[in-house]
């Protein structure tokens, strides 16, 4: 994946600091090389023994510092690897295609931090407003505050935040259809064990899927889905509304207590199928800690790959509760973390706020 400068171009440069110093090239046609001269409203970067530099500077959020294993301090840079991008026929988004360098001089060799996934528009794709790009097994695809942390051989360690996300949205910026040609969406690198899938969505609020492979895809590298054919739309999902019956199949599966500001198709549900008051177990106590106060799923995870439970299921019996509703409804489900009880009580109630 080659990249050309632009004039205008403004790399973001850290040494030691907090702050980010800012600097732009003013080339008058795109190369492969360029000079990068300061900008006039950013002070000048501390000299040190190791320079560290981002591009875009905007996606840059703040620089910090942590110690590795080996208690070396290296930088870490928070940006943003933004889920709504805008379509660039041929190439992708800037503000999305993160770029980093480290050096000991004044030459720096700029890598990709993230990935692509290509696609081609042909005569025969049809029509579509926008396109979103989600895994199939949640993996993250875009974070607007992912950490880089920087190590002093060149490589990239990624650490996602909470408000990683499982999708990637791309449109033009007008709004208007896409025109036939290739298109880039860039994503966080990672092993996608269930594939993504790619929704086309047209302007009569239709959408039309397409499921691909399995795939692993590392800082650079682009998986290609070549071209798009015949796209078949069909009504779109419904999207989800606090305090409604969530139904699958015709089968009632519970009540929507939660639903993900950034994403209305997805949320959380409670199990409708019984009220009756139920024990954790026979007596018998768990004393594991629990992973997350906030991931009800992985402290599920937890318990079923913990011998305590396993060896002795019938005792615990809210776990073989969900258990059974997962044989008997399909789905994930699990036990409530602490914080998703929280949120529970709050929809129930309706209050304002999540009680500490």
């Amino acid at each position: 994946v080659k990249v050309l400068w632009t004039g205008g171009d403004k790399i973001g440069m850290f040494s030691g600091e907090a702050s980010t110093a800012v600097y732009v090239t003013n080339l008058s046609t795109p190369s492969a090389q360029a000079k990068f001269g300061r900008t006039s409203d950013s002070k000048a970067v501390k000299v040190g023994e190791r320079y560290h530099a981002v591009y875009p500077s905007s996606a840059i959020i703040k620089w910090g510092s942590q110690s590795d294993i080996e208690e070396l301090v290296n930088p870490f840079c928070y940006v943003n690897v933004p889920k709504q991008q805008t379509a660039e026929k041929g190439s992708w988004d800037k503000k999305a295609a993160v770029l980093y360098a480290s050096s000991e001089t004044e030459q720096f060799n700029f890598s990709h931090a993230v990935a692509y996934l290509r696609f081609e528009v042909t005569d025969q794709t049809g029509d579509f407003l926008s396109v979103r790009l989600q895994s199939n097994n949640g993996e993250t695809l875009s974070d607007s505050q992912v950490g880089l942390k920087c190590h002093s051989e060149g490589g990239l360690e990624y650490i996602s935040s909470t408000s990683a996300s499982d999708f990637v949205t791309l449109r033009n910026a007008a709004g208007s259809s896409f025109e036939t040609g290739a298109y880039y969406m860039a994503i966080l690198p990672g092993e996608f064990t269930a594939g993504l899938t790619l929704v086309f969505s047209s302007k009569e609020g239709l959408v039309a899927e397409k499921t691909l492979d399995p795939l692993a895809l590392k800082a650079g590298e682009v998986g290609d889905c070549g071209p798009i054919e015949s796209l078949t739309f069909t009504e779109g999902l419904t999207p989800l509304e606090v305090g409604t019956v969530y139904m699958e199949n015709g089968v009632n599966q519970g009540v929507v207590y939660w639903v993900d500001p950034d994403n209305p198709y997805k949320g959380k549900i409670i199990s409708a199928s019984s009220s009756e008051a139920m024990d954790w177990s026979d007596g018998t106590i768990w004393t594991a800690k629990i992973e997350s106060q906030e991931d009800g799923l992985a402290n599920y995870n937890q318990f079923n790959s913990s011998d305590v439970y396993t060896s002795q299921k019938e005792k615990y019996y809210a776990l073989q509760y969900c258990e059974n509703l997962r044989e008997n409804l399909g789905g994930n489900w699990y036990l409530p973390a602490p914080k998703e009880i929280r949120t529970l009580f709050q929809m129930y109630y309706g209050l304002s706020e999540i009680p500490a």
